[in-house]
């Protein structure tokens, strides 16, 4: 009887963790463990599942980062296996490891752009904003974009930290009043507005950041 259960307990932990809502949850875990803490001693504020109105439509960022180096606005995507595609392209391809299937994707680079557009909207300062797509899984990246980074969550603190080379440095006072600016975004209600992501290929990629 004992090995019956032990047997039952163990099919069990293996359905939770191999479930898509589990691995979900576990990526998060990870990502909050990595950023989820505001670190205010070394200028670093963190916001999660980030919603607010620009003037014309409501956006919606995964997670945003303020330190002295600017702003950054990070989308998180599933995908895994080998991401291929353009910076302009209208869809990328996505491969497994084993190569056996491929499906394809809308360019995420759109998406995360023009809500760098319209977080821009919003910010009290001409400041540093910066866009990520970051996968969440495993994954072999073949993509070179000059605009938003394409990184793993495995690797996007060194593409967050290597911005201190290439920004003007924001003041520790600057850097608390846009985290209260953004978090008092949230506060306020739009809900009349309906939330919209945009992700088709317009022309957000060809003005200026």
């Amino acid at each position: 009887m004992e090995y019956i259960i032990g047997i039952a307990v163990m099919l069990s932990l293996v359905i939770v963790f191999k479930s898509p809502l589990s691995h979900d949850m576990l990526k998060k875990w990870v990502y909050y463990t990595l950023f989820g803490k505001n670190r205010p001693q070394k200028d670093w504020f963190v916001l999660h599942d980030v919603s607010f109105y620009d003037g014309t439509k409501s956006v919606v960022i995964d997670h945003i980062i303020i330190n002295t180096n600017g702003v950054h606005a990070i989308g998180m995507f599933g995908e895994h296996g080998v991401i291929q595609g353009g910076e302009f392209d209208k869809l990328w391809k996505v491969t497994t490891h084993y190569g056996k299937t491929s499906i394809t994707m809308k360019n995420p680079v759109y998406q995360v752009n023009n809500q760098l557009l319209s977080l821009k909207q919003v910010l009290p300062y001409n400041v540093f904003v910066y866009g990520y797509v970051c996968f969440n899984e495993h994954v072999k990246i073949r993509v070179k974009s000059k605009t938003i980074s394409v990184t793993s969550l495995r690797t996007l603190k060194k593409h967050i930290k290597r911005k201190r080379l290439t920004s003007k440095r924001l003041k520790p006072l600057e850097v608390r009043n846009i985290y209260d600016v953004l978090k008092d975004l949230r506060k306020k209600s739009y809900k009349h507005q309906n939330i919209v992501i945009e992700n088709t290929p317009k022309k957000a990629h060809l003005k200026e950041l």
